[in-house]
């Protein structure tokens, strides 16, 4: 069976504490710990992949698997540096699909 495996870089302040929310073809399909990885079988064929924390979601990121193969993506939050400190609440108001990343490996 196909193979999403999805790898969440660490974050030390901001979200250290809690789960993103994985969203596979628009339905929840588990969590993503700090600094861990989670693999999920998926059935063959074209599927879209989001996650979000709270009401900040990425856009939704389209990729097609077939039978054996496996697809790695990786996650994290966009604020990092001195971003954490004074972006917050820009990014979390008036930028919530920006908040998170979401990058096929």
């Amino acid at each position: 069976m196909p193979l999403l495996m999805l790898k969440r870089e660490k974050d030390h302040f901001n979200n250290a504490l809690r789960d993103y929310y994985i969203f596979l073809d628009g339905k929840e399909a588990g969590t993503v710990g700090n600094d861990s990885e989670v693999k999920i079988e998926v059935d063959s064929g074209k599927h879209e992949i989001s996650i979000g924390i709270d009401w900040c979601k990425t856009e939704p990121s389209k990729f097609e698997i077939k039978e054996g193969e496996t697809c790695a993506f990786i996650c994290g939050c966009n604020l990092k540096g001195y971003r954490w400190f004074f972006y917050p609440i820009f990014y979390i108001f008036f930028k919530p699909k920006e908040y998170l990343f979401l990058k096929k490996h």
